[in-house]
């Protein structure tokens, strides 16, 4: 994720090869910044991860899914539709006339599910680092404490994402097997990172990304 204006535009990698720019709105100032209100896009986030879940439940994909819906808080989202569930999202966007923006996220075939079309596009993680430093930006901008705590929160939903890719990887399960054993691993807590995992939520969007869209690990 690139910052070509911070807390209005930004340039999110593509999982697969090319990128896409997503646009925020500043819903507290009176010069209208055309762009997506973020309520609408984490909205579009909780259906996506609900989708995930229902591939593919697991621990991770829920505690994500609470996260995104407290970050929400009463916040009701509306200006979204479901082109493909899961997948492609369409946005009414803000600003001094009217258009559309639509996000594409990766499709790709795995163990627990074939498709007739994949394509590249956004992972989750991604659009979640684009919306925390969102939520700071409008925190330092506008002195609004609670969108310190939206990006907690966004950041607390990154960490699950990131945890259950970590996990994935040293059981053999991403991509690869049709289910997934949730039971027999660690305890999650909600206040404290996962036994298991080496690294916590505190500064996560700010971790290094490699090929593959999740945080690279330092050796040693």
């Amino acid at each position: 994720m690139r910052i070509i204006d911070p807390g209005h535009v930004y340039e999110l990698d593509q999982l697969g090869g090319g990128v896409q720019t997503l646009l925020l709105a500043d819903p507290y100032s009176e010069n209208v910044h055309p762009g997506l209100r973020n309520v609408d896009l984490i909205g579009a986030l909780v259906d996506r991860t609900r989708y995930l879940y229902d591939i593919l439940p697991c621990r991770e994909t829920a505690n994500a899914e609470e996260w995104l819906r407290m970050a929400l808080g009463e916040s009701a989202p509306s200006a979204f539709q479901v082109l493909d569930p899961g997948h492609i999202y369409q946005f009414d966007v803000e600003g001094p006339w009217l258009w559309k923006q639509r996000l594409i996220f990766v499709k790709r075939s795995g163990g627990a599910i074939r498709y007739e079309k994949e394509w590249a596009g956004l992972q989750t993680q991604e659009v979640l680092r684009a919306l925390i430093e969102h939520a700071e930006y409008l925190g330092h901008e506008r002195s609004l404490s609670f969108e310190f705590d939206k990006a907690e929160l966004l950041r607390k939903a990154l960490f699950e994402y990131e945890a259950r890719a970590y996990r994935r990887k040293q059981e053999g399960v991403n991509r690869k097997q049709p289910k997934h054993d949730d039971t027999a691993r660690p305890k999650s807590w909600w206040d404290e990172p996962y036994e298991d995992v080496p690294f916590s939520h505190e500064g996560i969007e700010l971790r290094f990304v490699g090929l593959d869209g999740h945080i690279v690990l330092e050796e040693g």
